[in-house]
């Protein structure tokens, strides 16, 4: 009774909009401090390393991700609305996701080991790193624990364990680099900062529970949570490799130094992307509740949510592509030099990536989530197209054009293709044209 008294409380007494924004401000200062001291540690080390060996880093990096990528399940959204539409269920909703994911992740676990020694053979550098690398990311199963939080609203608590795992973990690259250590060194500084996170999520989520509750697996809500999410576990998966295989290919099809040009790249330009993932966990259990109240209301917000995006995208793309040609030199070095263009390209291309967010709690309030699938998985063949086609003539800037053009498609060239989709078309068009804070 206790979680169903949680969630009555918070939508319905007034200061729900305070935790509402309060919660925005922990999960900022968590990526501010994660994402702000983080990319200033990979500055050094993308200079101590090199353009090559940074590009090896990357593309093991990028070629994990790639295969972790179904080990969500496609679940985060849905279980956060399954606990914010039945609060009472949480051991159930929560016991079930949690197992199985522990399935998928050790899935992920043994076909990251074998993919790696049939793709680069003979390599044993790049099979120490996905190893490494690989077995940090078994931890990620606890970020299931963190949904819990996302729906009480209270992700201060996760903001705390990730920041702590991530000052320990900068703390030891800096003496890393410091003591001039391998390259193999910083992916066990990566790895640790994972199982650190993790297990500091574990123990936080026990000793917050009131009453506490213990999990339970239901066969029955294993096929409900699958049938709701299976488009968005291949969904998820065309987003990575929209947003991962182009350091992949570019690995294969033009060298690791590439890589660790475009990779520097996109460290800028993802320190963007995390303004509308701190947003979004707070504003989606209340886009979820107004769905259940009336539709002006969920159309309402919706539309507020679009135009926030709007605006927070145009913020920060903006400035970003116009200083690009002498940020990218100036924080990175002279070997990084030819990264300019690329930010410029990305930044612009981030302002979709903005309004996809915003999109997608429309799609998973909707229960949309074949319609998700589709969008992304035209979108991601397309980038492979566009991939192959520029790539070899362009290297990292043809990588970044082919992203900019998928990154639009998947957003919002999708919605004006498919019917049932017109109405967001619209919102979205109405959003870039006409931006504003939402107050």
């Amino acid at each position: 009774m206790a979680l169903v008294s949680s969630f009555r409380i918070l939508w319905a007494n007034a200061t729900a909009q305070n935790r509402v924004w309060s919660n925005i401000g922990w999960l900022f200062a968590d990526r501010l401090v994660r994402q702000g001291l983080g990319l200033l540690v990979l500055i050094w080390m993308a200079r101590y390393l090199g353009p090559t060996q940074f590009g090896v880093f990357n593309y093991a990096t990028a070629y994990v991700a790639l295969v972790w990528s179904f080990t969500d399940l496609g679940l985060p959204s849905i279980v956060v609305r399954n606990l914010v539409k039945n609060p009472d269920e949480a051991p159930r909703i929560l016991g079930t996701a949690f197992f199985l994911r522990v399935g998928a992740v050790v899935l992920a676990w043994s076909a990251a080991i074998a993919g790696v020694r049939w793709l680069r053979p003979g390599d044993e550098l790049t099979h120490i790193l996905v190893i490494i690398i690989a077995t940090g990311m078994v931890f990620q199963v606890c970020d299931t624990l963190a949904w819990w939080f996302e729906a009480l609203v209270q992700s201060k608590y996760v903001a705390w364990a990730r920041s702590a795992a991530f000052l320990l973990s900068a703390a030891l690259r800096v003496t890393l680099i410091l003591s001039h250590a391998p390259l193999f060194s910083f992916a066990l500084a990566s790895a640790g900062e994972l199982a650190l996170a993790g297990i500091g999520i574990a123990i936080i989520f026990y000793f917050r529970q009131t009453p506490p509750f213990y999990f339970r697996f239901s066969w029955s809500s294993a096929g409900t949570l699958l049938r709701d999410s299976w488009p968005l576990i291949f969904s998820n998966l065309a987003i990575v490799i929209y947003m991962r295989l182009d350091q992949v290919m570019l690995g294969n099809m033009r060298g690791d130094a590439e890589v660790g040009i475009y990779s520097v790249v996109v460290l800028i330009a993802e320190a963007a992307y995390i303004v509308p993932m701190i947003v979004m966990p707070s504003l989606l259990p209340g886009i979820v509740a107004a769905k259940e109240e009336s539709e002006a209301l969920f159309y309402e917000r919706l539309d507020h949510l679009y135009r926030l995006m709007a605006f927070l995208a145009y913020a920060i793309a903006l400035p970003l592509a116009l200083v690009s040609g002498w940020l990218v030199p100036l924080l990175f070095g002279s070997a990084y030099a030819s990264g300019g263009p690329v930010l410029a390209v990305l930044a612009l291309a981030g302002i979709f990536t903005f309004m996809g967010v915003a999109r997608t709690a429309f799609l998973v309030t909707m229960n949309w989530s074949k319609t998700h699938l589709a969008a992304v998985s035209t979108s991601c063949a397309l980038n492979i197209v566009l991939n192959l086609a520029l790539i070899p003539r362009y290297g990292a800037l043809g990588a970044a054009i082919a992203s900019a053009l998928a990154y639009w498609f998947a957003v919002h060239g999708f919605c004006l293709y498919y019917k049932p989709m017109h109405q967001t078309a619209t919102m979205i068009t109405r959003a870039l044209l006409y931006p504003k804070f939402w107050k």
